[in-house]
């Protein structure tokens, strides 16, 4: 719909240049326009003279677009008149920046430059009817607050529009009465439950004033200002009266036939729905009903967290701050606590001017937050929003359960074909050993020889069979520790002993004196085994690997230091990671088998230490592992 009928607007905004282009762009529209250069001078003018339409830049100097929208906003309020309609003007609007503008009075935005048509389709949609002729002189009784037009643009089905005007009619009475009873007894939680539910009706029905008082109620309610409260009763029914005999007329005004639209249906995905003030649920059920989304209302905490309870289909629930019962706050917390439903989005709706309420949610878990008068479009883009990250989550969860049941799936196919291979392994290495020991008379040399390799494979087959289960049992926690109080330093003299004398195994040690710990021995044993094996193995040899032992705080530390090609930085991590081939970067042979450095890492891990490999100085490799001392805490 195109706007025809001049609008009187001011443009606050610093920048000239800017100035000069919407002063233009408006101008051409057939609008008069004036300007203002800050904040304050905006404040001055819109005091002075009555706008339909005022467009604010949020940076500007003296005093900001925030702070001059607020102004303008209580200044009208105060002078008992409705406040201009009043929208941000900028080039770019974050998520903060978007709560801020709410909070102040902005309900909309549009960007900058000017476009002609959006701001045509924003005006025709914002601003009612009667507002495109000259601006009238305020009213010698001013209304407490009318519904406008502007509410039949948020809600678009008549039908749904009627049902919410008729659920407010027949709910505001009783609240009005719950009111009453509960300042008459000075129950502080129910008369600001009931003065709450009634806030955000007058801010859903677009009566500013009427939600003015509502704000002046509950403030005089949490200080315990009792008479203060009961004084405005009278000024509370009366906005609520004005309410529902200006939403009786617009309905009359309003055609009933149901608009055509296009089917999106959402079968699959569910809402909870939950508001003390049903109609403020009718608002929220309307707007996710007309996308297809299954609604389940509820009225209270308590029904959030028994449907919940009853169904695991729940996508997002969407909520009331004061509720009965269970409020909006514990019910969160309850949810976010419960391993069930933890992930599922909670929504939290909240009045403008209740910042405070935000930061008490998002500490109980809420994961979004929808501001009063709710915008139908906006409770569904939200919740939209909100449905699909479950999504993605349920969908992800499902992916990690599949690899779950695939790697235990591979795992015991694994540990059983291993296990079977033992005993062929066994006799295949028996019969050849006994053709080497000289059971295989008249063999040739060629034949021994043959004898003599199917001997060294086999073993080599054994000790993979053997590493494999072993891996298999310290995953699985089938592998106990058998501990006892072992002096460590001792057990590494004992162990490097099995390298001295041989070929090509230059061995330094640097072990301190009497280091006594709890640990599995013959576990540790080949580990120190494992590691000093590696260093040999890519040692030139003409250098030595250091075997080293000292203490640092609660824990003895065993190093191995080689004088091989390193590790890459790229690989330091996963080098212990199972069945990982780790090149060294000036030789192709595989820096780990797959399967040894994993069993010295769940054997150390096991035992209540960690296990690392960064570069030794002077090049090469540096292998440690920390165990912790006898009757230190980790220990």
């Amino acid at each position: 719909m195109s706007v025809k009928t001049q609008l009187k607007i001011l443009l606050a905004e610093d920048n000239m240049v800017n100035q000069l282009m919407a002063q233009g762009t408006l101008s051409h529209l057939g609008h008069e326009v004036d300007v203002a250069s800050d904040g304050r001078e905006a404040l001055e003018k819109a005091r002075e003279c009555e706008y339909h339409l005022v467009l604010m830049d949020l940076m500007m100097p003296v005093m900001d677009g925030f702070e001059s929208a607020r102004q303008i906003v209580e200044h009208a309020r105060s002078q008992e008149r409705k406040p201009p309609v009043i929208v941000a003007l900028t080039a770019t609007l974050t998520e903060e920046d978007k709560i801020k503008c709410r909070e102040c009075g902005m309900l909309k935005w549009i960007s900058k430059p000017i476009d002609p048509e959006e701001f045509e389709s924003l005006a025709a949609e914002i601003l009612p009817q009667e507002s495109f002729a000259e601006p009238a002189a305020a009213p010698d009784v001013p209304a407490a607050g009318t519904a406008s037009v502007s509410l039949t643009a948020r809600i678009k089905d008549p039908v749904a529009l009627a049902k919410i005007v008729e659920l407010f009619k027949q709910s505001y009475p009783e609240r009005l009465q719950e009111l009453k009873t509960a300042l008459a007894s000075s129950t502080a939680r129910t008369a600001r439950r009931a003065a709450h539910s009634l806030k955000g009706n007058f801010l859903n029905f677009d009566s500013a004033q009427g939600a003015a008082v509502a704000q002046e109620m509950e403030h005089a309610i949490v200080e315990a200002q009792w008479e203060t409260a009961r004084r405005l009763v009278p000024k509370l029914e009366h906005a609520c009266d004005e309410v529902a005999q200006s939403l009786t007329e617009l309905i009359r005004a309003t055609p009933q036939s149901s608009p055509s639209k296009e089917e999106r249906s959402r079968p699959d995905i569910s809402i909870i729905v939950a508001d003390v003030d049903p109609a403020n649920r009718a608002i929220c059920s309307a707007a996710l009903q007309a996308d297809g989304y299954d609604v389940v209302e509820a009225s209270d905490g308590e029904q959030v967290l028994e449907i919940l309870e009853a169904r695991d289909d729940i996508d997002v629930v969407l909520m009331g701050v004061f509720m009965a019962r269970l409020g909006g706050f514990e019910t969160c917390r309850r949810i976010k606590s419960n391993d069930k439903t933890q992930v599922i989005p909670v929504l939290l709706v909240t009045a403008l001017d209740e910042r405070g309420a935000r930061i008490t949610g998002m500490d109980a878990g809420a994961d979004d937050f929808i501001t009063k008068p709710i915008d139908p479009r906006e409770v569904s883009l939200r919740v939209r929003n909100a449905a699909r990250g479950k999504e993605l989550y349920d969908q992800l969860q499902t992916s990690f359960t599949e690899l779950q049941r695939l790697e235990e799936l591979r795992d015991g196919l694994t540990h059983m074909l291993v296990h079977d291979l033992r005993t062929p392994l066994t006799a295949i290495k028996g019969y050849a050993s006994l053709l080497v020991a000289g059971f295989g008379a008249g063999m040739t040399p060629q034949q021994k020889t043959f004898a003599e390799k199917i001997v060294l494979q086999s073993n080599r087959l054994v000790d993979m069979v053997s590493a494999i289960l072993d891996v298999s049992r310290l995953e699985s926690d089938q592998m106990p520790l058998n501990t006892a109080k072992t002096d460590l330093s001792l057990l590494l003299f004992e162990q490097s002993e099995q390298f001295t004398g041989l070929p090509d195994c230059n061995l330094e040690l640097d072990i301190a004196d009497t280091v006594e710990l709890k640990c599995d021995s013959d576990l540790i044993k080949r580990v120190v085994a494992n590691l000093l094996s590696n260093a040999f193995k890519y040692t030139p040899k003409d250098k030595a690997v250091t075997l080293r032992l000292r203490r640092e705080a609660r824990f003895a530390v065993v190093e191995v230091l080689d004088k091989g090609p390193g590790v890459p930085d790229n690989a330091k991590d996963k080098i212990f990671e199972k069945f990982t081939q780790v090149e060294g970067e000036t030789h192709k042979r595989p820096y780990s088998s797959g399967l040894g450095l994993t069993f010295c890492q769940l054997v150390v891990n096991k035992h209540g230490g960690e296990i690392a490999v960064d570069d030794a100085d002077g090049g090469g490799a540096r292998f440690w592992f920390t165990l912790p001392l006898a009757g230190s805490r980790a220990d």
